[in-house]
């Protein structure tokens, strides 16, 4: 199955906007992501030799880098319910469960066992950061990449806007498809603050990196024709 990590970044921006009328600054708005599987010791700022994540790097230098951040749990659909509750697993309930409500394949198309996968949801009685921002004025949105992230596991809670689509299998949703769907949001937005999360999936398994990234790190690779290559997936 290869359950999704996530070992690594989860970068938050809060992006400072201007004072809105009156006396009263604007509340700040705030960008979340995360990056599903990535790995903390692969990227730059945390100290790997190769130049895997220079833009990551360039945020972390003129921000705050967290050096022993961890995750509540081992995968996506927990990670994320304590991430959005500030609760843990043992607490909000969004977890594997062999007899679960929610099957994988009510997510997305069945691929051989996955019926087997199910899952207790988050919850409603939960509260979410979405809802607590969007009690205070915010607009909410969420663009997200993972099978685990699908609105029937009940993440979604409290986003206005909340943008699942083209997950249909295992491998998720590309970053292009997700940063594409983001900007098209942003461009909607008034005059409110906003909350955005953008969850990034393209370091999970099974996984073929697109060109030109398949052979960046590769010494003597194979051209783009050589049978060994392997096959970015659709």
């Amino acid at each position: 199955m290869g359950c999704s990590r996530l070992h690594g970044a989860v970068a938050v921006l809060l992006a400072l906007a201007g004072a809105c009328g009156g006396d009263a600054p604007r509340p700040p708005s705030v960008l979340l992501v995360t990056l599903d599987t990535t790995r903390a010791d692969h990227l730059g700022c945390y100290g790997h030799a190769r130049d895997t994540s220079p833009r990551l790097d360039a945020l972390a230098q003129e921000g705050v880098l967290y050096l022993r951040a961890r995750s509540t749990s081992s995968w996506t659909l927990p990670a994320h319910a304590s991430l959005f509750t500030g609760r843990f697993t043992s607490s909000h309930g969004a977890r594997f469960d062999a007899e679960g409500p929610v099957r994988l394949t009510q997510a997305i198309a069945d691929e051989g066992q996955l019926s087997e996968y199910r899952a207790r949801p988050l919850v409603d009685s939960e509260t979410t950061l979405a809802e607590l921002l969007a009690a205070r004025g915010y607009a909410t949105a969420a663009v997200v990449a993972g099978p685990w992230m699908k609105r029937v596991f009940g993440l979604a809670q409290g986003f206005e806007h909340y943008d699942d689509e083209g997950i249909d299998s295992l491998t998720g949703r590309r970053a292009a498809s997700v940063t594409e769907a983001a900007l098209a949001w942003a461009d909607t937005l008034d005059e409110r603050p906003f909350f955005l999360f953008l969850n990034y999936y393209d370091p999970h398994g099974p996984y073929g990196a697109p060109a030109p990234f398949t052979f960046r790190f590769v010494e003597d690779a194979p051209g783009p024709e050589d049978p060994a290559a392997p096959q970015a997936r659709p």
